[in-house]
């Protein structure tokens, strides 16, 4: 495939597909996998639960709309696609300790052909949080796709095609070494952008950054 190509629409993905999860639940399972090796799941368990089971879900306003990249923009890549607003999931959550986390996701579920996307941004308080969050999104997502799927799923990590914040992760997603999608992880003083993106891939350093820059400048500024 020529790099020159900016996306793919891909046929016949099937359940290679991540399906929704919330993100804040896929760091805490990631989170047990790790901490059960030093026997300390049932004071994660406990504190996890309490965490999500407090968490309480806010207005959005347009404020929110603008730090996540939604269908439209990315339908703009997508030859003979309309997006229906009716796959439209989007949220703004307010945890205990007063993090924050706006998620979207476009899950067209009963169209194959259709793109698939979910962007995160978390708003956290401590610098730790932040590196949790950063390092948990990538590995977790990893997870939850194999798991999910019924083929081989990988990231081959690119990051020469997209940097940006103070660390970022930029990969193109392959089932049985062909590619479908992207990932994209990076967190910048106390905020986490995570994207996930199937049914079409983005491989152009030119292109990765019209269709991202818009939303991270917003990003930058972003405070619920």
């Amino acid at each position: 495939m020529s790099t020159n190509n900016p996306f793919l629409l891909s046929g016949g993905i099937g359940n290679s597909r991540p399906r929704r999860s919330y993100f804040k639940w896929i760091v805490i399972a990631f989170l047990l996998m790790i901490l059960a090796l030093f026997g300390v799941v049932l004071w994660v368990v406990s504190a996890g639960a309490l965490f999500v089971i407090t968490a309480r879900e806010q207005p959005v306003t347009e404020r929110e709309r603008e730090v996540i990249l939604d269908i439209h923009s990315l339908a703009e890549w997508v030859k003979d696609f309309e997006p229906d607003s009716n796959y439209e999931l989007l949220q703004k959550i307010r945890y205990i300790d007063w993090s924050y986390e706006v998620e979207y996701e476009y899950d067209e579920s009963d169209n194959v052909d259709a793109p698939y996307l979910s962007c995160t941004l978390n708003l956290e308080r401590k610098r730790s949080d932040v590196l949790t969050t950063y390092v948990a999104a990538w590995n977790a997502a990893v997870i939850g796709m194999q798991i999910a799927g019924n083929t081989d799923v990988t990231v081959d990590e690119r990051n020469e095609l997209f940097r940006w914040g103070d660390q970022s992760r930029f990969g193109i997603l392959k089932s049985n070494e062909e590619p479908y999608g992207n990932m994209f992880v990076a967190r910048n003083d106390k905020r986490v952008f995570f994207l996930v993106v199937s049914g079409v891939y983005f491989d152009d350093p030119d292109s990765i950054r019209e269709l991202l820059m818009p939303v991270l400048d917003q990003v930058d500024n972003y405070t619920p």
